[in-house]
């Protein structure tokens, strides 16, 4: 068992707060062990999109993330008006501007810090 974690916090009792937050940093430490092979499927993936689930998975955990990655996954950000490319017909101002928050973010984050997004739900 992981000495950095207090397992007690998953029990009924706790306060979904206190559970919310055990997961975060469960999770975070979850995906620092698996970081390699979650780049190398971002990178097979050949798709702009992986990078974005990678840095907001990245950032909603606290996990690490080096500067060569948050430059890759901001290069994979870039602006693009896909009218056309996309289903959901979502306003491209909107889009826009959560992609233009989601950089800022990027830009900002420290590892171990965990940050929310408004356009993200809420897990348990």
């Amino acid at each position: 068992m992981d000495p950095d974690f207090n397992y007690y916090d998953l029990e009924m009792g706790s306060p979904k707060e206190e559970r919310r937050t055990f997961h975060r940093k469960f999770n975070g430490r979850l995906i620092n062990r698996c970081y390699n092979e979650l780049i190398q499927c971002a990178h097979q993936s050949n798709s702009r999109f992986a990078f974005h689930a990678l840095g907001v998975i990245i950032l909603e955990y606290g996990a690490k993330m080096p500067d060569e990655i948050k430059k890759l996954i901001i290069e994979n950000s870039r602006w693009i008006d896909g009218r056309n490319r996309f289903k959901h017909k979502l306003a491209p101002t909107e889009r826009k501007k959560y992609l233009f928050d989601f950089i800022a973010k990027l830009l900002e984050y420290k590892d171990g810090e965990i940050v929310k997004f408004p356009w993200v739900p809420e897990g348990n």
